[in-house]
């Protein structure tokens, strides 16, 4: 079948664990995609001194709901896009707009881990290998490869 999609990047709450949603996802990946990598977000919220343990629980959680599909085995990783959450997202937006505008003077929200993740995705997928339509060309030129980014 067609791909159209090279890979997909679930993002799933650590916390909260599995969400329909998430099985909406799920299936959107399983139609489209043939690579997946997990991300346990807002691990942050565990306690310090349970984190590990409590990352490689949501992982076997994950693994669990994942078996009998393609992904059975994806990669997942426990990472926090913003320690703190939502709230100190908006509190440093606050201050920017308190700046002035000048965003330049908020320090950035502090990441748990996504340096791990990014090097898992680079790890996990492949340049995919793209057929050339050369029949779309000006006066059988060839035609420029066509990308999308979503």
């Amino acid at each position: 079948g067609a791909q159209i999609i090279d890979m997909v990047l679930l993002v799933v709450d650590a916390f909260r664990g599995w969400q329909a949603q998430t099985t909406e996802c799920l299936v959107l990946a399983e139609l489209t995609s043939p690579n997946l990598v997990i991300a346990l977000n807002k691990v942050d919220q565990f306690p310090l001194e349970e984190r590990e343990e409590r990352i490689r629980s949501a992982k076997e959680l994950v693994w669990q709901r994942l078996k009998g599909t393609r992904f059975a085995k994806a990669p997942a990783v426990g990472v926090s896009a913003c320690v703190g959450g939502e709230k100190v997202a908006a509190a440093n937006a606050d201050d920017g707009e308190a700046a002035g505008g000048n965003r330049a003077r908020v320090e950035s929200n502090e990441t748990y881990n996504v340096d791990t993740l990014v090097e898992v995705l680079k790890g996990s997928l492949r340049p995919p290998a793209r057929q050339q339509n050369t029949t779309s060309g000006a006066k059988g030129e060839e035609a420029p490869p066509f990308y999308f980014s979503i």
